[in-house]
């Protein structure tokens, strides 16, 4: 991080809603990162990063949600999932 700012916005989930919600952020202007422990989501992945959005496959690491100036939870992402309720 750059002098402890921070600086993205990170969705959690990439189904419909975290895809649509990365990409209102992404078009108004805001650096957004995008995480899914779903390995098998490479062509979401793909496609969000066509975009120019950052995208994470696997487990949710604390550094990430730590770091994050917004989190946004997909609705079918718990809410008791250990990295968000760090």
């Amino acid at each position: 991080m750059n002098g402890g700012i921070k600086k993205y916005i990170l969705v959690v989930g990439m189904g419909k809603t975290g895809n649509a919600i990365a990409r209102f952020f992404k078009k108004a202007g805001k650096e957004v990162l995008v995480t899914d422990r779903d390995t098998k989501k490479t062509g979401e992945a793909e496609t969000l990063a066509e975009l120019g959005i950052q995208t994470y496959l696997g487990p949710h690491e604390s550094p990430m949600f730590e770091n994050a100036a917004m989190i946004v939870a997909s609705p079918g992402i718990p809410l008791d999932t250990e990295a968000l309720k760090a």
